[in-house]
């Protein structure tokens, strides 16, 4: 089904399903990223975090590549004023 159809199924304009599907692929993206993220900073080898996650190493190894621009993230919020806490919550 093409972003279009879904479109016109629900009454939303193409452009505003492509901006729902990002969306989504973003949040499913920085879910990947922050379960990665931890698992590794207990110093779990790629190979069983590519297991625990059912994904293949390859892609493990990708994410583990983008790491240094999820800490900027979270660096960003916290020098924000936000409390750890409230960074916590909305990244997890």
């Amino acid at each position: 089904m093409t972003s279009f159809e879904i479109g016109q199924a629900i009454g939303r304009s193409r452009q505003a399903v492509d901006s729902y599907i990002a969306d989504l692929r973003a949040s499913t993206e920085l879910e990947m990223d922050l379960k990665i993220f931890r698992m590794n900073r207990i110093n779990i080898p790629q190979e069983r975090i590519s297991k625990r996650l059912g994904s293949i190493q390859r892609t493990v190894s990708k994410y583990l590549e983008k790491m240094p621009a999820l800490a900027i993230i979270l660096n960003t919020d916290l020098s924000k004023g936000f409390t750890v806490p409230q960074v916590t919550e909305k990244h997890a």
